[in-house]
């Protein structure tokens, strides 16, 4: 048996998330490289991106940097090499759709420094 294409993996991937009611946006963006290749739009505001792979294929160096810092801002963002990884990935947004992996240490301190900037804008006026 032949190995399936990245692109098959993605498009059933795509089929099936559809029949949960889960929407997907494809990331591809002229001239911009390393983000996943899918942003699924989970009900309830957290969106999940997954990056499809091959079977048995890893993100090069550029995508494991924007995946980290996909991680690092608080979203959810997986590699996925098969359509049921995929759809596995989907089912688990959709139980926690707002819940503990939509903020994580790297987005609350984010919001913490951003929220301590404003504050030293506002005390200079």
């Amino acid at each position: 048996m032949a190995t399936k294409l990245e692109i098959d993996i993605e498009n059933k991937a795509c089929e099936l998330a559809l029949r949960l009611g889960v929407t997907s946006v494809k990331m591809k963006a002229a001239g911009v490289v390393g983000y996943p290749d899918r942003m699924f739009l989970i009900p309830g505001g957290c969106p999940l991106f997954i990056e499809f792979k091959r079977p048995g294929e890893e993100p090069d160096a550029v995508q494991k940097v924007i995946i980290r810092r996909l991680k690092y801002y608080g979203y959810r963002v997986e590699v996925c090499d098969t359509v049921q990884g995929a759809i596995k990935c989907v089912k688990e947004a959709l139980k926690d759709p707002v819940g503990k992996t939509c903020y994580n240490e790297g987005s609350l301190k984010l919001e913490a420094e951003n929220e301590k900037a404003a504050d030293k804008r506002r005390s200079r006026k």
